[in-house]
Parts: structure tokens; C-alpha cells; sequence
């Protein structure tokens, strides 16, 4: 688990499902797009760092 998987957990349990009452669907969406965000960034550095 990375550092900042904590922090995200707690926004998807702690701010959205208990402050908002946002469905389950929504906080799987949420996750999803935190997923593809760290993907890309990866990839993205992965690629600067080789020039």
C-alpha cells in the first residue's frame, strides 16, 4: 500500500459515504478515476525520466 492509499480511503469512507451519503456506484467511480489519475502520472514520469 502506498502512503497516500490511507488518505484516499479515508475521503472515499469518511467524506463521501458518511459526510455526503453518496452511493456506493459514486465512490466506485471516485476510486476508478483515483486509479487512472495515479496510472497516468506514473507513466507520465516513467517517460521524463528517460530522456
Amino acid at each position: 500500500m502506498t502512503p497516500i492509499a490511507p488518505l484516499i480511503e479515508a475521503f472515499l469512507d469518511e467524506t463521501l459515504a458518511r459526510q455526503r451519503g453518496v452511493s456506493r456506484h459514486t465512490r466506485d467511480s471516485y476510486a476508478l478515476s483515483f486509479q487512472l489519475l495515479f496510472m497516468f502520472a506514473a507513466k507520465r514520469l516513467k517517460s521524463r525520466h528517460r530522456r
